[in-house]
Parts: C-alpha cells; structure tokens; sequence
C-alpha cells in the first residue's frame, strides 16, 4: 500500500526482490514445521528418483545380460517399492508445500485486510477502490505464491544436480556429452528471465487498471446512468481491457517461445 500511495504522489518506490522475501519470514515462522516436512519430502523423493536407473543398470547389467535371472526378483520388487515410494513422497510434498502456501496466503490477506481499517481516509480519496481490491485479490496471492513456486524450483534444481550426478557416476562420456546443452540453455533462459519479468510486471499493472475501472464503473453505475456516461465508459473500458490483452499475449508469447528451444538444442546436440 506504500508503493501505491508513493506512486499516486509521484514518488514511485519498488521494493527489490530480496526485500519482498525477507519480508515473508514472518509469514513462514508458525509453518516451519510443515515446511521441513515439505522439503523432508522433496529430498526423499529425488531419492527415489534417482533411485530407478540404478535399479535398471543393476538388473540389466547383473542378470539381463549375463543371462543370470537368479535375484532378478529382487530388483524388480525393489523398483515396485522405489516407485510406491516416490508416489508417497511427492504426495507428502505437494500436500504439505500447498497448505503451507494457503497459510501463508490466509495470514497475508488477514493482515493487509488489518491495516487497511488503520489508513487515514485520505488515502481512500486518494487510492481508487479497484486498485485497492486488485492489491487484497491478485498481488497478495502471487506474492504468497512465491513461496510455493520457490520451493518447486528449489525441488527441480535438487532433482538436477542429483540426476546429473548419477548420470556421471554410471557413464561420464555419455553424461559429458548431454550436458554440453547445459551452458547456452542457462544462458538463454538467464536472458529471457528479464523480458519474462517485465512482462509480468506490466501484466499486473494493466490487470490493476482493468479491476479499478470494473470497481468504479460498477459501483458509481447510477451516476454514469444519470449523466448518460454509458458510452463513454464503454470507450475507456474497451481501451483498458485491450491494454491487459496485449499485456497477457505478450507475457504467454514470451513463455511459449521459450519451449522450443529446449526441444531444439537437446535434438542438436544428439545429432
């Protein structure tokens, strides 16, 4: 609400991304508990993940091939286990990660919901009711939903290192020979990450004009009746709604570009 304030008085201020992390720590504490089951979880599932090549090497290589089906069993109820295992696991992790989210997300809006009743009424004149409502319904949740994204990608970014790992340790010229990928992919997904995030940014810019305009319009409906307004509020919200249109297929075009290349660049490299 600060940001807004400060930006309706010409004196914008954004918060880094640390800043705005830092700030959620009070919102985790009481969860820290369900939290450590979460990750708890996530590393025992990248276990068990990594566990079913292993596996199929031993029982390929120690029986398959050699003709010795002796003990092959007991790989083959091992990898039943492994695979009932990650199942649970990544049960527990989702089931934990998503009520540590909602959580977060409950204490968030509580809390904005508080010191909103604490502002001065001079704010209220200042601040239009549909930016507030956008702040309260959209910035909160994807705020709150930082932590669970976090979480994912610190569970795909364990699940990385672990494959790689073991993909070295059984073969490293096969291994060597994928990962050589590894380096421009890193750098185009670092160089698309920033257009990515100015996106969003101006995503959630024109989403919050789109819901002030609604609020107001809505809500101030027989004035614009009895002044006979209608078309003209058609007109401005026409202009809004195009502006979060083109914001939305800007930021989904820049998500979908991105896909092909990751098809692209592994078929190279095997060729």
């Amino acid at each position: 609400m600060a940001q807004i304030a400060s930006h309706q008085a010409g004196k914008p201020e954004r918060l880094s991304d640390l800043q705005m992390v830092l700030r959620l720590r009070g919102f985790l504490r009481p969860q820290l508990l369900n939290l450590f089951i979460s990750i708890g979880a996530m590393f025992a599932m990248t276990g068990t993940v990594v566990a079913v090549p292993w596996l199929i090497k031993r029982g390929i290589d120690s029986h398959i091939s050699v003709g010795q089906l002796s003990g092959l069993e007991v790989v083959i109820v091992a990898m039943i286990a492994v695979g009932v295992g990650q199942f649970t696991f990544a049960y527990l992790h989702e089931w934990f990660n998503r009520y540590v989210y909602q959580q977060v997300l409950h204490s968030l809006r509580v809390r904005l919901f508080g010191h909103l009743q604490q502002l001065s009424m001079s704010f209220f004149d200042r601040i239009e009711a549909g930016q507030v409502m956008s702040r309260i319904v959209n910035d909160v949740e994807v705020a709150a939903g930082f932590y669970s994204s976090g979480v994912s990608s610190l569970s795909q970014v364990i699940m990385l290192v672990s494959v790689v790992s073991a993909m070295l340790a059984m073969s490293a010229t096969l291994a060597l020979s994928v990962l050589v990928i590894m380096p421009p992919l890193v750098v185009i997904v670092f160089v698309w990450q920033r257009f990515l995030t100015r996106s969003f940014l101006e995503l959630r810019e024109a989403q919050a004009v789109l819901n002030s305009e609604l609020q107001e319009t809505i809500s101030g409906v027989r004035v614009v009746q009895s002044l006979g307004r209608e078309d003209e509020g058609l007109r401005r919200l026409a202009a809004v709604s195009s502006r979060y249109r083109t914001a939305y297929m800007r930021s989904d075009a820049l998500k979908t570009l991105v896909h092909p290349i990751f098809l692209i660049l592994p078929a190279v490299a095997i060729a």
